[in-house]
């Protein structure tokens, strides 16, 4: 699976600004400040919606996603309703708004209404200008072809920005696993140099003698992980392991009982 590139929705920016702008600017005076002004506010409704598109996952979409998304879809309509060039900026509108409401059949649904509202727009224009009867084969044409790719390509995005996602959790619960392997390696290895640490039979490993050293000197679990490079959920299992085979119900109780039974080593940890 193809790895997400932050940068993938800024070039395509580009690539629909590089395209429709000419057309935009040689387009007689009213017009083209209309579509100027309205290309601004495209552009500030997509950096509304950005940062969830460019990698930055929240959990949910948020009020910014939100108007965003309506901002663009507003400056589709009202672009498409002036000039039929302007449909072209749903290229980029559609994988933006699929992934800022972050849903897939969120994103499906407001794709469809986008398009549907644009094409809208293309066939109002045509009628305001009194092109209808020859142009809405093309407008037909436009709406459903871009229906068909925008659904295409909103799906790709949502499922490789899913697949990220899923890749980046996977690699972190690969890493906890490996640690508690290591913890629990150690773990045995303590146990069968438990003998000699104490020296005697110890109920007590030696990972557990000294925990319960560190814990004699008032040190608390975050602390005693801290001193022995382990994670303090690792300490509190020491912990109950050891009271259970002194018998006792505290840690306190537990360090009396080790002084008794001579448990602890000459210099403790």
């Amino acid at each position: 699976m193809l790895k997400w590139r932050p940068w993938w929705f800024d070039l395509l920016f580009v690539a629909v600004l590089a395209v429709t702008l000419p057309s935009i600017i040689s387009s007689p005076p009213p017009l083209r400040t209309i579509l100027l002004v309205v290309q601004i506010l495209f552009f500030v409704g997509y950096l509304l919606a950005r940062p969830r598109s460019v990698g930055v996952i929240r959990p949910g979409p948020t009020a910014k996603d939100y108007a965003g998304t309506v901002l663009i879809i507003a400056c589709l309509v009202t672009g498409s309703y002036h000039s039929t060039e302007f449909s072209q900026w749903l290229a980029l509108a559609c994988p933006v708004v699929w992934v800022a409401v972050h849903v897939y059949w969120q994103g499906f649904g407001w794709n469809v209404a986008m398009i549907l509202l644009t094409g809208g727009g293309l066939f109002l224009g045509d009628a305001r200008r009194g092109t209808l009867a020859s142009g809405w084969p093309l407008d037909l044409a436009i709406t459903g072809l871009t229906m068909v790719f925008s659904l295409m390509m909103g799906t790709m995005v949502h499922s490789t920005v899913k697949w990220n996602k899923e890749r980046e959790e996977l690699l972190e619960e690969l890493q906890a696993s490996g640690r508690d392997l290591a913890e629990s390696y150690q773990q045995l290895m303590a146990k069968s140099e438990a003998p000699h640490a104490a020296g005697g039979d110890s109920p007590l490993s030696a990972r557990e003698i000294e925990v319960l050293a560190l814990a004699s000197q008032g040190c608390t679990n975050n602390q005693i992980g801290t001193r022995l490079h382990i994670s303090p959920a690792t300490v509190k299992t020491h912990m109950e392991h050891i009271l259970t085979k002194l018998g006792a119900t505290t840690r306190t109780q537990a360090v009396l009982i080790a002084h008794q039974e001579g448990l602890f080593p000459h210099d403790p940890v």
